[in-house]
């Protein structure tokens, strides 16, 4: 509540998102509470993950690590999901060091299959052409990032549909359709 209360003042506001916070969720006609934060599923647990985060990676980033740093940095966050980018792989190494620490500062983890360092831009896609290796890729948002060359031979990145998303989506509208039309006649039932 501490980071919340920086940002709003009005006491009205803050004992209704006291009260939000304690409520807990209805699943499958059972309550269910949660002992620490919001639970999932939650209305404003993205708006209060959004605060939280904000506090705990962005800023910190910003007035922290990126002075710090000897090349450049970016930081590209949704919700929870987030990428850091680095122009050396020793500032990644150094603060994919730090960042375990500093999230369990806060009550957090990282997810272990979903943390890792990939070289990844225009030089790794380059040395993994001249190796004959595959470039590395990365999801984010639903989407597989990979390098690749555009048809005038100039380097660009390709981003398409996690294949783990497609493959739900199609055999959801396959599920879809085999209760909608007859296959026999392909007329649509009602």
């Amino acid at each position: 509540m501490e980071m919340i209360e920086r940002r709003i003042s009005d006491a009205s506001i803050l004992r209704l998102i006291g009260k939000w916070i304690n409520i807990g969720v209805v699943d499958e006609e059972r309550l269910l509470t949660s002992e620490t934060g919001t639970g999932q599923g939650q209305v404003i647990s993205p708006l209060l993950a959004n605060i939280y985060l904000h506090h705990v990676l962005d800023a910190w980033f910003e007035a922290e690590v990126k002075p710090r740093l000897r090349g450049k940095a970016f930081e590209i966050r949704y919700a929870d999901d987030g990428l850091l980018c680095f122009q050396f792989k020793d500032d990644a190494e150094r603060v994919l060091e730090v960042l375990p620490k500093r999230f369990a500062k806060y009550g957090l983890t990282l997810h272990p299959e979903k943390t890792r360092l990939v070289q990844f831009g225009r030089r790794a896609y380059y040395q993994a052409k001249r190796t004959k290796t595959k470039a590395a890729t990365f999801d984010f948002l639903g989407f597989t990032h990979r390098c690749a060359t555009s048809r005038a031979g100039k380097f660009t990145m390709h981003v398409s549909t996690m294949k783990k998303r497609l493959r739900r989506g199609l055999l959801a509208i396959t599920a879809w359709c085999r209760g909608h039309i007859d296959p026999v006649s392909f007329s649509w039932t009602t």
